[in-house]
Formats: structure tokens, sequence, C-alpha cells
């Protein structure tokens, strides 16, 4: 599979469809479901709060971030404290490989 370069960021599903048709030699249509269903999987387990694990890649994590308290001042110097709720986040964190490639792409560019 080809590399991607600075200008492929960000990307898109549209090209995620096109590297399938070229890749696997499909139809538009055949890439368009494709892609459109691997999305559509990843994106359901995520917000069921699942983590999806691609080795090459990384890890995709939802999980509850806990509630805060937070000391507030405002101009008049009265203070008073204020909570944020609970909430759902998405962390990634990408793989031993990934990384490398990274680290070693980024010396080969300052190079």
């Amino acid at each position: 599979m080809e590399e991607l370069n600075p200008t492929d960021v960000p990307l898109r599903r549209a090209d995620i469809e096109e590297r399938l048709r070229q890749n696997l030699n499909m139809t538009v249509f055949g890439a368009r479901a494709m892609a459109k269903a691997i999305l559509q999987v990843y994106s359901r387990h995520l917000i069921e709060g699942n983590t999806i694990e691609l080795r090459t890649v990384g890890k995709f994590e939802s999980r509850i971030e806990a509630a805060r308290m937070h000391h507030v001042v405002n101009a008049k110097g009265a203070s008073s404290m204020k909570m944020t709720p609970a909430r759902r986040v998405l962390r990634f964190s990408p793989s031993k490989k990934l990384r490398e490639r990274m680290i070693r792409r980024n010396k080969a560019q300052n190079s």
C-alpha cells in the first residue's frame, strides 16, 4: 500500500474509498459500501464504550472521564466551586510500530 504524504491530510472517507477501489480492484460502489460499513462498525463500537485495537495503527478507546470540581474566581474576586460533569471521551494510543515509523519519518524530514 502506498505511503501517505502531507497533502493527504486530513484523510476523508472518499480517500479510503479510492484506495480500496485501487488496491483491491473494486468497483466505485463496492468500495463505497465497504468503507461505509467499516466506519459504521467502528463508530458503533466506540459509541457503545468499547475499544478498537488495530495492531499496526494503535488503540482507539472510548471511556468515561470522571467529573471534576473547579475553583472559579470571578472579576469581583468572589470564588466558588463549579462541577464539570462526567463525560465520554475518545483516546488514541499509537502502536509501537506506528510510533517508530513516525519517528523515522520525522528524522528523515529533518535531515
